[in-house]
């Protein structure tokens, strides 16, 4: 049975396979649409650790119309028994779900105006598309080319909100990929060695570990010490998960 909702001109659907178109909403200074795609493989599954919040007896089009709402939300969990809604801010590609239950489905969101390609997730609380690739040995001038596309550049971490993000988005990668994640960040430009993005754009911020940055290269983040920074002593012999990201600006 497919239910079918409107507002305005936004149809919502709810059936398997079905992208549920769920609103427009005004990321700075355009307007864009999202959809929510309804996660199968998911079902009977959710998370409620780390969530953006947590809404009891609504409907499901009033969940989509809270995220919707919400910078942060980037999936959504829903109980179709209990009617409660849960919006998270991981698309859980390399986090597993820890909770389980009768009647939870998910939904994870997307731009649909083509904001980010399509392997691309948009997190509208850093403004920014992203996404997950596997492990690669790099040399110093292979990593810098690494996310060539159009727009797209290795991740940049800037603030600790981004850091923070990517721990968390990360947190369970090592069941597939059991690596480090390198990061953009170079002290071979700079003709002082300073630590430099790819573009010479200084850094200002860092989380390195005790005793670094200790060498020549970039970055790579240590998933085993707290997600602390450290320069890879041989860089021709690391291997590293990545992310590329497209920065909105």
């Amino acid at each position: 049975m497919v239910k079918t909702y409107r507002i305005g001109v936004t149809m919502f659907c709810e059936s398997l396979y079905v992208i549920i178109l769920f609103g427009f909403i005004e990321s700075y200074t355009t307007i864009r649409k999202l959809s929510g795609i309804y996660q199968n493989s998911f079902d009977e599954k959710y998370e409620d650790v780390n969530a953006v919040s947590i809404h009891s007896e609504i409907s499901l089009l009033d969940c989509f119309v809270r995220c919707s709402n919400e910078q942060k939300c980037l999936t959504i969990f829903y109980n179709r028994i209990t009617k409660i809604c849960i919006l998270h801010s991981d698309p859980f590609t390399y986090t597993a779900m820890s909770k389980t239950g009768i009647g939870w489905r998910s939904y994870l969101t997307k731009d649909e105006y083509g904001l980010c390609p399509n392997n691309f997730f948009y997190y509208r609380q850093l403004h920014m598309c992203y996404n997950f690739n596997p492990p690669i040995s790099f040399t110093v001038a292979e990593i810098s080319g690494a996310c060539d596309n159009t727009n797209q550049e290795l991740l940049r971490i800037d603030f600790e909100e981004k850091h923070d993000y990517v721990k968390m988005v990360s947190a369970n990668i090592d069941k597939l990929y059991p690596t480090g994640i390198c990061i953009q960040g170079t002290n071979t430009i700079d003709v002082n060695n300073k630590w430099t993005f790819f573009d010479g754009t200084p850094m200002t911020y860092f989380k390195w570990l005790p005793g670094e940055p200790n060498g020549s290269g970039y970055i790579r983040i240590d998933r085993n010490k707290g997600f602390g920074w450290v320069v890879p002593p041989m860089p021709n012999w690391w291997t590293c998960t990545y992310m590329c990201e497209i920065r909105m600006v």
